[in-house]
């Protein structure tokens, strides 16, 4: 009995740890803590099976995206969702968009594997 319940202990301090650095390199990588949402985008992606993803919508959009083209589509999409691209405000990383008189702040990034379009709280 004794030596089930060690075992039963140590499994779960190991799941919660694993569990743990499994959130923490989805925030480091995607910007989102949920695990699932971003490795299932991130498969959708890498198969080619979507050009983009919402991972998350709350409480900040974020989007993966295909590298191939990733410009082009998000600026495609963002027009296609009412958004008109502000290129002269744009700094480095920052896009701004307005849509009804609101301005919107989008961080677009792109590395050789996915995009990554985050919404600014």
């Amino acid at each position: 009995m004794k030596a089930n319940k060690k075992r039963i202990i140590i499994a779960a301090i190991s799941l919660l740890i694993i569990g743990s650095l499994v959130c923490l390199v989805s925030y480091d990588k995607f910007h989102v803590v949920n695990p699932i949402s971003s490795g299932i985008g991130f498969l959708k992606i890498l198969t080619g099976k979507e050009e983009y993803v919402v991972i998350q919508e709350s409480p900040k959009r974020v989007v993966l995206a295909s590298p191939d083209r990733a410009w082009d589509l998000f600026l495609k999409t963002m027009e296609q969702d009412g958004y008109t691209y502000s290129e002269s405000e744009r700094m480095g990383a920052l896009c701004f968009f307005t849509k009804e008189n609101k301005k919107v702040e989008v961080f677009f990034s792109l590395n050789a594997y996915y995009s990554i379009w985050e919404w600014a709280k």
